[in-house]
Formats: structure tokens, C-alpha cells, sequence
């Protein structure tokens, strides 16, 4: 379809340099027709759609309006100043999403919806195209939807989270912007190219907050059928409206405006890299110290790996590394640097003398590096301090110390944010966590009631992996964790 904003005697979008009627609009135009082979047209779609929100800015409709706006746009989300809410509200985002749903959704006093009332006026007037149009959105819902299949610039695959339907959608630029795995409100209609497509604006909602929203979905339809007394069925309209104000409220409060995430490990400690450096007098003896130890487990490059707990639920504290006389230990917080500083210090004496600790949030790893002001990207580099060697810091406590930049090159830095995760993700699978009931992932892969969780686990790692590729940043490949966890990959 040819450009909305290039006119015949412009220059070409395409940079050739000729005038775009005499280069690409005949293309464009075919390309448009060729689409348009529904019963109705794009030219159909987007008249009907002017004319019915010309007629929801009428003065008739003004109290309606100051009703809906507040029941669309609340009170600001926590994480929203109030000018920032207020820009989100008039900037044209906001407007493309509060306007079609006014006129196909919100329910005037009559219990009928402003397009309802068009119809009524005036759709004797309309052409069968935009009438086909119009009667397809008077029957859509907005509705939740996780993508499970996607196809760059052709379409994607989308399951209802309330069916468990799938359908296959065309859509292009929504492609470039999604990931497998993403949860999508949004409203599928059959459209002018006779398949299903998305219709007006979507909203995104990363995969972590899947079982939120499902759990909130479950919830509504029993609330709902308590008042109703009887059974809801799965396409009905009027819930979806309600429903829909809930989701949006959620994408306000956990999307577009979210709380400051916190990192944290299974002990509930502050996630960070951390790396202390001790010196050793006497390399031999410590071998022999940490050799003879059930909770120190060997290889055969120097490196010690610390354990904690018994059967399944044994998990890996960090990893110690003795090279010459230098020893390290790695792991991934500030409160295990500490510990460990007090284990060989307790069972080496005066063979090992502690020298500082490094520190590497990841926080600041996944914080915002867009210039644009994006949110939920990760930073391209890393916060680092260093602990003064003549204090260690108290469990609890952050450690005094400077920031800097790495200063490293994009490639060494992306090697290192590899192998951080790689130990991370290593460890990850023998780690208690909560979700988990409190199982580690590899023991809990191994029960049918939670191979599941373990699943969406997997499923939101694969997810941030893609985001990333897509954005340029450096990518940790995730997959091998399903074979790792002998869980079968959809």
C-alpha cells in the first residue's frame, strides 16, 4: 500500500531518486490490491473507522467521554510521575488506544456501545465493505494471547490463554518486535486480506508475567460467573470489556511504568558477580586442605567447586580457582564472597592472606542502554567496585568502593557477560528456588506436576535471549537447558 505521508511528486521512499509516482507507486498500488481480496477493502477499513470516530467526538458524547477516560487512564501507577503519565495519556500511543476502544467496547448508560448507536443512525449509509468491516469489529474482543509461533515479516502464531486456541495471524511489523513467548493483548479480526490480523493497537507483556495474568483471568471468570449463576463461556463479550481494563491496568503497573527490579539469590541475597582474590603461601598444602574436604568437589585444572546441602538439593556456592599463588573465588554474591573469605581463612590459617573482592552488579548489566529511552534494556556496561582488603563488608551491608566503566572492547566484554551467565545458568539448575516449591530445576523436571513450571522457566529465558539478539546485544543461548533438564522443547 502505498505511504500515507509520500505524494505522488515526492521523492521515492525507496532512494532511487526519482519521483515516487514514477518509480515505486505503481508497485504499491498493485501490492494493495492484491491484499485487498477480503470483503472488504483497506480503503473500506480505514473510512469506516474515520467515520465512526468522527461520530464519538460529538458534543453528545462529551459526559460519556469524561466517564470513560477515567476508567481507561486511572490514577498514575506508582512508578509514573504525573507528568509522565499525563504525556503517555495525550501523546498519539494514547490515543490510538483509548478511542477504538470507546467506540467498540465501553457501554454507554444504555447498555449499548457508541458503535452500536452508529450503526443504528447511519449504517444504512455505508458501503458493504466498510459495513463487513464495521460488523467484524461490533463481534471482536480484545483478548490475551502468548506467541508460539513467528514468522519475520509474514506472521505469527498466537494462543488464546482462555482457549488454548491457536491461529495463525498476518502481521508484519509486529514481528520485528516480538518474541516467541511474548503474551499479547489484542483484538484478531478477519481482515481485508481474508486471514486474521491484528486490529489497532497491541499491548505487550513480557512471558514472566504469564501466570499472573492467567491467574488474574481465572479469578475474574469465577467472580463473574458467581454474579451471573451459571457457567461463562469463553468468547463472551461483556467480560472481555471488563476484563480488558484489568490487563490494561496491569500493562500500566508491571509494563510501561514498572517497579525497580530486585535480584536476588535463594538465600534472598543481592544478586551480584563477585570475585575475591586471595594470595598463597603455600599452594601444595592448600591443595591437600581442600582435597580432603566431602564439600569442595575437584577437576583437573585447579578448580574447586563449593557445595552446600545433600542429595537433590545440593547446590553450588561458588567455585574456587587456585593458579599459581593466586587463589579466586567466583560466585554470585557479596554475602558468599564473605563467607568464603571465612571458610579458607578458617581452614588455611596463614597459608592464605585475602587481598580485595570485585563486585559486578547485573543489575546495571540489564539496565537501560537504549538512547531512545526505552525501557527493560540492559546496560552495556557493568557497575564494579572494589572492597577495601582491610575490611570485609558485614552480611547485609554493601561494600564501600568506586564505580567505573570497563572500558573493555565490545567483543571481550560480550565474552565475559557470556561466562557469567553460563556459570550462572550452570548453577541455576541445582538451586531451591520458590517458584519451584522450593525443588531445584533439575529435581523438579523430574516430577510431572512441576515440569511445567520448569518449562515456563525455560521459556522466559529463551524469550530475553531473542529480545537480546534482535537489539544487538550480546545473546547467552539458552536451549541446551532443555535437553540439559530432559524436558522436550515445543
Amino acid at each position: 500500500m502505498p505511504p500515507p505521508d509520500v505524494g505522488r511528486n515526492d521523492p521515492c521512499p525507496c532512494g532511487s531518486g526519482r519521483r515516487y509516482k514514477r518509480c515505486c507507486r505503481t508497485r504499491d498500488l498493485a501490492a494493495a490490491a492484491a491484499v485487498d481480496s477480503g470483503p472488504y477493502t483497506r480503503a473500506d477499513r480505514d473510512r469506516a473507522l474515520a467515520r465512526v470516530m468522527r461520530f464519538t467526538a460529538r458534543a453528545e458524547f462529551a459526559a460519556e467521554h469524561e466517564f470513560a477516560l477515567g476508567l481507561f487512564w486511572p490514577d498514575p501507577p506508582n512508578g509514573a510521575s504525573n507528568d509522565d503519565y499525563r504525556a503517555l495519556i495525550t501523546s498519539e500511543t494514547g490515543s490510538t488506544a483509548y478511542y477504538p476502544w470507546f467506540a467498540f467496547d465501553f457501554e454507554l448508560e444504555s447498555g449499548r456501545t457508541p458503535l452500536d448507536v452508529f450503526l443504528e443512525r447511519h449504517g444504512e449509509g455505508l458501503a458493504a465493505g466498510e459495513r463487513a468491516y464495521l460488523d467484524r469489529m461490533a463481534a471482536s474482543q480484545m483478548r490475551l494471547h502468548e506467541v508460539v509461533g513467528l514468522r519475520l515479516d509474514e506472521g505469527l502464531d498466537l494462543r488464546d490463554l482462555a482457549t488454548g486456541t491457536v491461529v495463525a495471524v498476518r502481521e508484519r511489523s509486529a514481528t520485528h518486535q516480538l518474541a516467541r513467548w511474548d503474551i499479547v493483548e489484542a483484538r484478531v479480526i478477519d481482515g481485508v486480506s481474508g486471514m486474521p490480523e491484528i486490529d489497532g493497537l497491541p499491548f505487550y507483556f513480557p512471558p514472566q508475567l504469564k501466570g499472573e495474568l492467567e491467574a488474574v483471568l481465572r479469578l475474574c471468570r469465577r467472580e463473574e460467573a458467581k454474579v451471573r449463576q451459571t457457567p461463562l463461556a469463553d468468547d463472551d463479550r461483556a467480560f472481555s470489556r471488563q476484563f480488558f481494563l484489568i490487563v490494561l491496568r496491569i500493562w500500566l503497573e508491571r509494563v510501561a511504568y514498572p517497579p525497580m527490579p530486585t535480584l536476588t539469590t535463594a538465600d534472598g541475597d543481592s544478586l551480584a558477580f563477585t570475585k575475591a582474590l586471595f594470595d598463597v603461601s603455600d599452594p601444595a598444602r592448600l591443595v591437600q586442605l581442600f582435597g580432603g574436604r566431602d564439600d569442595l568437589d575437584s577437576d583437573d585444572d585447579g578448580r574447586f567447586v563449593w557445595l552446600e546441602g545433600s542429595g537433590d538439593h545440593r547446590r553450588i556456592l561458588g567455585t574456587f580457582h587456585l593458579e599459581g599463588r593466586r587463589l579466586t573465588f567466583e560466585s554470585i554474591s557479596e554475602e558468599r564472597a564473605v563467607r568464603a573469605r571465612t571458610f579458607v581463612e578458617t581452614l588455611a590459617g596463614d597459608c592464605v592472606t585475602y587481598r580485595l573482592t570485585r563486585v559486578e552488579d547485573p543489575a546495571q548489566v540489564m539496565a537501560t542502554r537504549n538512547k531512545q529511552g526505552e525501557r527493560g534494556k540492559r546496560g552495556e556496561s557493568a557497575d564494579r567496585r572494589v572492597v577495601a582488603p582491610a575490611r570485609a563488608p558485614r552480611r547485609g551491608q554493601r561494600a564501600a568502593g568506586s564505580a567505573s566503566e570497563s572500558g573493555l572492547p565490545p567483543e571481550v566484554e560480550a565474552q565475559l557477560l557470556h561466562e557469567f551467565y553460563d556459570k550462572h545458568y550452570h548453577e541455576w539448575l541445582d538451586i531451591p528456588l520458590p517458584a519451584l516449591s522450593g525443588r531445584t530445576p533439575r529435581h523438579a523436571a523430574r516430577l510431572k506436576t512441576q515440569r511445567h513450571r520448569v518449562a515456563e522457566l525455560l521459556k522466559m529465558f529463551e524469550n530475553h535471549t531473542e529480545h537480546d539478539r534482535r537489539e544487538g546485544r550480546p545473546a547467552y543461548d539458552t536451549t541446551w537447558m532443555w535437553a540439559a533438564l530432559g524436558i522436550e522443547r515445543e
